[in-house]
């Protein structure tokens, strides 16, 4: 046996799987300290490689063997229909030959942990492979990877990944038993603010609602991306000569919904970008930001500690209980509104000195407690979570 299948069968070994969450760098460190070979546990390399084809056709007279609960009304009664005529075929015809494909893949074969955060949803091999390693005894642990976990009043992908996994690793906010603060997972350092210009721009953060219904949470979503586009628009145009002061930031993975037509037909002379690399490397470009969605980049801005504005429809970004009382101290300090007449006289107040207004002791007091629950950094993260799993 060679080196290197000498080394494979070492990684296949491994106790500590991570598929994606941490950085490549915390990754190796947790594989360092727990004795397992130093390779980052990328699962989408193994499954992009692996083709599999079928030559299933669906099968009505199997899908037809397929009994599902009564159906309580009409629409549960169509919803029965079209979960038996669109199951993946994965999961049914394909579902032997898949379970031989995955017995090839080079993943641990016995881990004593799964770790996974993002983009495990949509790879249907690998939810296979995890479900198999469970079955056998693996625990399940999943990070949160989104900015409305433990905020949003319902969140669909929350609650089922809450109740499949052993224990969920959150950013700093804790509800049940199972779920356990740990730290923000993504691994940038926090921004060191240069000297603060009030002459720089203010940049809107633009976003764009999913194009079709696929979960349910207090987000805009689908059809909702009118209302969102609307709201957006609406606001803008009444900051203070805003075609000289603002940029639009388009959202950068899809224009579905062809917001930089809206844009442009609404204000020919605004300045619109489409920047595909991460917000944090325009943070020291602009004086002040703003944005309409409660996601990730609201929870980034604020952990870099830029001026940031918040404008969400009240009746659309429900917040849950436990999240209401930090929430309402951003009310308080400006930095939220529901109000677009509450919102514009704000931004107007302090465009030309955003300063005096963001780092007002009270204001910097309410962003700090909200960060130590929704954007929490741990420094000691790699160990804590070294620790955590040798308990579980």
């Amino acid at each position: 046996m060679g080196v290197v299948e000498k080394r494979l069968q070492v990684y296949l070994k491994n106790k500590t799987h991570i598929g994606r969450g941490f950085s490549i760098q915390d990754t190796l460190a947790i594989k360092l300290k727990s004795g397992d070979i130093p390779i980052p546990d990328n699962h989408t390399f193994f499954l992009d490689t692996l083709k599999m084809e079928s030559n299933n056709f669906c099968q009505t007279e199997l899908r037809k063997m397929i009994v599902l609960n009564e159906p309580e009304s009409k629409f549960e009664s169509f919803l029965n229909k079209m979960i038996i005529k669109y199951i993946p075929k994965i999961y049914l015809e394909d579902f032997k030959q898949s379970i031989n494909q995955i017995e090839n893949f080079m993943l641990p074969v016995s881990p004593k942990i799964i770790f996974i955060s993002n983009q495990f949803s949509q790879l249907d091999y690998y939810r296979i492979w995890a479900s198999l390693k469970i079955k056998s005894g693996s625990k399940l642990v999943i990070g949160q990877h989104g900015g409305t976990y433990g905020t949003a009043k319902y969140h669909s992908i929350e609650k089922f990944e809450r109740e499949v996994c052993d224990y969920f690793f959150t950013w700093g906010w804790k509800e049940d038993v199972k779920t356990i603060p740990i730290s923000k997972l993504w691994s940038e350092k926090k921004l060191k603010i240069k000297k603060f210009d009030n002459k720089k721009k203010i940049l809107f953060i633009d976003n764009e609602a999913a194009p079709y219904l696929t979960t349910f949470r207090s987000v805009e979503t689908s059809s909702q991306d009118k209302k969102m586009i609307d709201r957006s628009l609406k606001l803008v145009e009444r900051i203070d000569n805003y075609e000289e002061n603002v940029v639009i930031r388009l959202y950068p993975k899809s224009n579905f919904w062809h917001h930089d037509k809206i844009w442009k037909k609404k204000s020919p002379k605004i300045k619109i970008i489409k920047d595909k690399n991460m917000l944090k490397k325009s943070l020291n470009n602009y004086k002040l930001f703003i944005s309409c969605t409660n996601t990730t980049i609201f929870l980034e801005t604020l952990y870099h500690n830029v001026p940031t504005i918040l404008f969400l429809d009240e009746k659309i970004s429900e917040i849950r209980d436990d999240a209401q009382k930090l929430f309402k101290l951003l009310i308080k300090n400006k930095i939220l509104h529901y109000n677009i007449d509450s919102a514009v006289k704000h931004i107007n107040k302090v465009i030309n000195n955003v300063e005096e207004w963001w780092f007002n002791e009270k204001v910097q007091q309410s962003r700090e407690l909200f960060c130590e629950t929704f954007a929490n950094e741990d420094i000691n993260k790699v160990n804590n979570f070294i620790k955590l799993r040798d308990n579980i």
